[in-house]
């Protein structure tokens, strides 16, 4: 059994990364980041649009923060998006 809060917790204090496509719809199908006076992201990243946050299997929210070299990464498989620890299936 996955324990959903500590997964949070991991989540927000290393970052995740996605591909460019499980990016899709950010903006229109998904909630995009809009930083009014600061950001929650490990690095800047004014080209690319990113989500404000996402849902775990639960129904946990988890913020969005951008660590391009977190072992956290989501990737957009069979439509689905899926959460992936160096490269192993974590959550669906």
């Amino acid at each position: 059994m996955t324990d959903y809060l500590l997964l949070k917790a991991l989540l927000l204090t290393e970052g995740v990364h996605s591909d460019k496509e499980s990016l899709e719809g950010v903006g229109t199908k998904y909630k995009e980041q809009n930083h009014g006076l600061f950001g929650w992201d490990f690095e800047t990243h004014k080209e690319i649009k990113l989500p404000d946050d996402f849902y775990l299997p639960d129904g946990t929210v988890v913020q969005y923060r951008l660590n391009s070299s977190s072992q956290y990464n989501i990737k957009k498989v069979d439509e689905n998006l899926i959460l992936y620890k160096m490269k192993i299936l974590f959550a669906k």
